[in-house]
């Protein structure tokens, strides 16, 4: 199956959420607005940040833990 991952815009919806990302990972606002999702370098920090699951923001590469327990 094909899965997508989560959009920074929905990320980063919230006030000031952007700008609280960027500075906790070390990078400018900017950078995280640029993204078209989250890099799987700094997913499991955004994760962190957010409270966003792992396999909510890159499903791609995580495995939600229903499919994880299933294989």
């Amino acid at each position: 199956p094909h899965y997508r991952a989560m959009d920074i815009d929905r990320i980063t919806k919230g006030r000031g959420v952007a700008a609280k990302l960027a500075k906790q990972l070390g990078l400018h606002r900017t950078s995280v607005l640029g993204w078209r999702q989250v890099p799987v370098r700094h997913v499991r920090k955004v994760s962190e940040i957010t409270g966003i699951p792992m396999h909510t923001l890159r499903p791609d590469v995580y495995a939600s833990p229903s499919e994880a327990q299933a294989a």
